[in-house]
């Protein structure tokens, strides 16, 4: 044949090459009947009603006009039958894509969190099932119903329920779905159920639900799916309180297959809410024995070893493997003070499991054991043995950078505890050097050189701080005490507010705004700030005393008067706020209510003899004079040299008409005003004296210096040659005696 055709003697094409292409697909057997003349399969009678190659004509392998092929492919086929737009199937289908664009509709609007109006496309959605049927049922009798359709749309709109928390609507719609025959693995559905009664709160009718899904997923065929379900299960019973049920499903998962981390690690915690001891252990181990799925017992995946791949696979490995070491952490944290007698020993044990648990993954840098011995030297220091705490941290000098700067970041503030500065220094600075970028080292440093009020070395450190860790809330505090200190109010309010949009809830921030408010001298905004805090505090004796020395400022009584009194309530031995209410009843003549404060100050004080006189001021003044008069006996009593006490005493037995008494207490306040007086004379006797000899003493010290003076200008007088003498001129005095003359009388004049 031509153009590089070749038959065989059946008449199958073997190869039809053009132009240099190589051949495609027409070595195999084509799928259509070619027109068959009769004579072209020759005498062959098997292969009469054979078929020929498909054209590759259709493909696009053809470079001339079909005139030049072949008569039997040069015929071109009869075309295909299309079918009519308003054929029954064809009405049906249409309807069919058209509810599965709601469908879709419907979950893009559940991926972008738009419940409301994918719940409105859910309902659609159902709407349009239903007339599609009943158009079946019309068009199509003979055709069966699409339920996978309709599974789907019910199942669609009960998630939608669920998310809209229309619980109610989504279990009726659950159960509908549950009881229909014609849906084979619906029996699953009852996990979603379970989810719903857990949302609610109704564990037991969730453990029920889980059950009932459990018995209908067969073991050997879906085994993930079984553990996921039981895992729920024990889930439940935690929430129950029942560990020992939670512990049986959670142990079915694990002897199922061990590669679930959340049922090794709620083991523990099952066993930990019992208190068994040695159970508690056998979980840890089982918790460090599960296999990650896609990872060997000795692999190990870090940064360093994984640089440059972040395929998904590498990527879901790394997750899983820090999720482990995370839960191991936490566990091992949470039981360690609990698994033995004694709390150090379960440190000592769990510390060996991890070091056997490093070893085999092949982790040189053993880093799980590297933190939880810092957790063991933190330990030490919640327990304020501080002393082995920084025996602990010390072992870290020869271990990991990152370690030795974490426990120098933990030895400095277990220092500033202490008080020991120097040593607190060494061990921050030492920390900064490992780790520049280690805001929690320079927070510490920051606080020796502030100790040591270097505020402008501490405000650099704490600024560093803040750029290495900008939401660093200890550096920006500190930073905000500085500037107070450095009286720059303005960027310690800045800072202060700064961290209050931080940690909205901290009284601590509230209270440093309030105070640098009020040193600012803006009284508005401080008692703004200042009533914010008290709203969270209302028991805050301070916040009190200051919102009312405020309003004091500001000439409010009534306001002072109410927050003082708040102060007085929650700490009644503040002799400030003590005195203020005493003095303000005493000012608005109620006396009857500043006596119990100046006896609470009394109490408070009872060797400071002015609130036993106040006292009595306030019964004196009431018109009580008996009761006045015995206060003033008792204050004589105690304090007989007291001349204030002893005149109200002669004035009170005048107004009770004591003549006897008024005589005996008139004679003792002569004498005691005699003996006042002769005191005082021989006390100024003695200041006049002490003034004479400090007068004399300087006289004496000023004589010395001119004779010494005189002596050295002798000296100098000694030492010149006779020619230059010849030249000097006499003076009566010289320069330095003039001065020694004027300071003399400056003394003069002073004294």
């Amino acid at each position: 044949m031509d153009d590089g055709q070749s038959y065989t003697n059946n008449g199958y094409a073997t190869s039809y090459n053009i132009a240099g292409i190589p051949p495609g697909t027409a070595n195999r057997l084509g799928t259509a009947n070619v027109w068959n003349p009769q004579g072209f399969y020759g005498n062959n009678p098997d292969v009469g009603t054979a078929r020929p190659m498909t054209s590759v004509n259709a493909v696009g392998f053809s470079s001339k006009p079909k005139s030049n092929l072949p008569e039997p492919f040069g015929r071109h086929a009869a075309p295909l039958q299309k079918k009519t737009e308003n054929s029954p199937e064809a009405v049906v289908q249409e309807q069919e894509r058209a509810v599965n664009a709601i469908l879709e509709e419907c979950a893009l609007m559940c991926l972008k969190k738009d419940f409301a109006n994918a719940l409105d496309k859910a309902k659609e959605a159902v709407k349009k099932d239903k007339q599609l049927i009943k158009l079946k049922e019309q068009k199509t009798p003979q055709a069966d119903q699409n339920f996978d359709l309709t599974y789907s749309i019910h199942f669609n709109l009960a998630k939608c329920y669920h998310a809209n928390s229309m619980y109610t609507e989504a279990l009726e719609t659950y159960q509908t779905i549950v009881k229909n025959p014609n849906y084979q693995t619906s029996k699953r559905l009852r996990v979603n159920m379970g989810n719903i009664y857990f949302e609610q709160r109704d564990y037991r009718t969730a453990i029920k639900m889980y059950r009932m899904a459990l018995d209908s997923v067969l073991a050997a065929h879906h085994r993930e799916l079984r553990n996921k379900i039981c895992r729920n299960i024990g889930i439940a019973f935690i929430k129950l309180g029942e560990y020992s049920d939670a512990i049986q499903s959670f142990d079915e998962i694990i002897n199922s297959n061990n590669t679930d981390i959340d049922a090794a690690y709620n083991l523990v915690l099952c066993y930990y809410g019992t208190g068994d001891k040695r159970d508690m252990r056998k979980a840890f181990n089982k918790l460090l024995a599960v296999q990650v799925p896609g990872l060997k017992p000795e692999d190990d995946i870090d940064e360093e070893n994984q640089a440059g791949k972040r395929d998904d696979l590498s990527e879901y490995l790394k997750d899983s493997q820090r999720k482990h070491y995370d839960y191991i952490y936490k566990a091992a944290t949470l039981i360690a003070e609990v698994i033995d007698d004694d709390w150090e020993s379960g440190f000592d044990y769990i510390i060996e499991q991890l070091k056997s648990f490093s070893l085999k993954r092949g982790d040189n840098k053993m880093s799980l054991v590297g933190e939880f011995e810092m957790t063991k030297a933190l330990t030490y220091m919640k327990r304020k043995k501080f002393s082995a705490a920084i025996e602990n941290l010390k072992e870290f000098e020869k271990k990991d950078k990152k370690l030795q700067a974490k426990a120098a970041t933990n030895l400095a503030y277990l220092y500033l505890l202490e008080g020991d500065v120097k040593n607190a220094l060494k061990h921050a600075s030492l920390a900064v050097e490992t780790d520049k970028y280690n805001a929690s080292a320079l927070v510490n440093k920051g606080c020796v050189h502030y100790i040591n009020k270097e505020y402008q070395d501490a405000k650099a450190l704490f600024i560093e701080a803040v750029n290495n860790e900008s939401d660093c809330v200890q550096a920006i505090y500190n930073l905000g005490l500085v500037n107070k200190d450095l009286k720059e109010y303005k960027e310690a309010l800045a800072n202060f507010k700064k961290l209050h949009q931080i940690i909205p809830e901290s009284i601590e921030v509230l209270h440093q705004i309030s105070s640098t408010y009020s040193k600012m001298g803006d009284n508005t905004n401080a008692i703004e700030w200042y009533n914010m805090l008290t709203h969270k505090v209302p028991t805050d004796p301070g916040a009190q005393f200051d919102l009312g020395n405020i309003y004091t400022q500001d000439g409010d009584d009534s306001n002072s008067l109410h927050s003082y009194l708040e102060s007085y309530r929650y700490y009644p031995i503040n002799m400030d706020v003590v005195t203020w209410l005493g003095l303000y009843y005493v000012k608005h003549e109620q006396y009857e209510r500043a006596i119990t404060y100046f006896e609470r100050a009394t109490e408070i004080n009872p060797n400071e003899v002015d609130w036993q006189l106040m006292v009595a001021s306030c019964h004196r003044r009431m018109g009580a004079y008996k009761q006045a008069k015995k206060c003033y006996e008792s204050i004589h009593n105690k304090y007989p040299e007291n001349l204030e006490g002893l005149k109200y005493l002669v004035n009170i037995c005048t107004e009770l008409g004591s003549k006897k008494e008024k005589k005996a207490y008139n004679t003792k306040l002569k004498e005691l005003e005699k003996k006042l007086q002769k005191s005082t004379s021989k006390k100024e006797e003695e200041e006049a004296r002490a003034e004479e000899q400090r007068k004399a003493n300087q006289d004496d010290i000023l004589y010395k210096q001119q004779q010494a003076e005189q002596r050295r200008r002798e000296e100098e007088q000694r030492n010149i040659p006779p020619s230059v003498q010849k030249n000097v001129a006499p003076a009566n005095k010289t320069e330095q005696e003039d001065d020694l003359d004027a300071d003399t009388n400056y003394i003069d004049d002073l004294y």
